[in-house]
């Protein structure tokens, strides 16, 4: 009978990744209880801390302990961190296209309104000789725009405007500037400046027509300040005069207050946009300035009177 070889020797476990078996406990006492039996752990005196979750500086999550309910109202009623400072410079908006240059009609145009500028101011001296060259230099304006294509006049409302101012200084030439108001009118109904001196044109010679130009002129243009602040208090001092010439009493009273109540503070801000466009120098000149007071002066006296005769 052949003999049953011996079983092959165990495996040997120097690099097996086959844990051990745990050792056998000595005491025995153990043997057979399960796990569960032993219940949960006593929670310890760390597990116990309150804990608060805030967000630090970099948005990140973190825990912090506290010892006392106390702590952790500190926590949330902590302030917040400051925001980062960025570095990042602001964006700059592109720059504006140039300007185009201006041209000869612009140029002729700028120097016309200089003269007439010199001429309201010579005009106002009581100097014979100042009113002289005061008439000079209305025709020296005249004749430079004379010299301008008319059509380029035409379609330029505020040359066309100019244009009629200049000829109301001459004899026989109303007409004319009459017409110039008009034809800006015809196309723009509500165009303050031409309302008004359409209104100054027509003040003796029509009264009803330039009360009606007056009320386009002020009344329906509420920025008539911005448009035309040379012409503010005159023209509310004027209207007025047309309303108390109708008996209106009330309405008058509300304009000569309108007027009494301007400063040449503020005429003289609003005028400055509009004299540079021109060309000429921003600040209003003294004879302007003077020629407000006047106005404003008068506008208070007339409106203590028909304050007193109400009363």
């Amino acid at each position: 009978v052949d003999s049953i070889p011996p079983p092959p020797p165990p495996p040997k476990n120097d690099d097996s990744d086959t844990p051990p078996p745990p050792p056998d406990d000595d005491s025995g006492d153990n043997d057979g209880i399960a796990i569960a039996e032993m219940g949960e752990p006593e929670p310890t005196e760390e597990d116990s801390m309150p804990e608060a979750a805030i967000i630090d500086d970099d948005d990140d999550i973190v825990t912090v302990e506290a010892e006392t309910e106390e702590e952790m109202e500190e926590v949330f009623d902590a302030p917040a961190a400051p925001a980062p400072i960025t570095t990042d410079k602001p964006s700059v908006p592109p720059p504006l296209p140039p300007k185009p240059p201006e041209t000869p009609e612009e140029k002729e145009i700028k120097k016309a309104r200089l003269y007439f500028d010199q001429c309201l101011e010579k005009e106002r001296s009581d100097n014979p000789q100042d009113r002289k060259e005061a008439q000079e230099l209305a025709e020296k304006a005249r004749r430079v725009m004379d010299l301008i294509e008319p059509q380029i006049i035409q379609d330029n409302a505020d040359w066309r405007i100019l244009y009629g101012m200049i000829c109301i200084h001459f004899k026989n030439a109303e007409f004319t500037a009459e017409r110039a108001f008009r034809s800006v009118l015809a196309r723009d109904p509500l165009h303050a400046e031409a309302n008004f001196q359409l209104a100054e044109l027509l003040l003796e010679k029509n009264p009803e027509q330039a009360l009606k130009h007056m009320e386009k002129a002020i009344i329906t243009n509420k920025d008539f300040l911005e448009k035309s602040p040379e012409n503010f208090v005159a023209a509310w001092l004027d209207y007025a005069n047309l309303l108390s010439a109708k008996k209106n009493i009330t309405e008058a009273k509300m304009a000569f207050d309108i007027a009494a109540t301007a400063t040449v503070d503020t005429l003289s801000k609003n005028l400055s946009p509009k004299r540079k466009k021109w060309g000429l120098s921003e600040e209003a000149p003294q004879w302007q300035k003077d020629l407000w007071q006047k106005q404003i002066d008068w506008a208070k006296r007339q409106f203590a009177k028909l304050l007193k005769a109400k009363s």
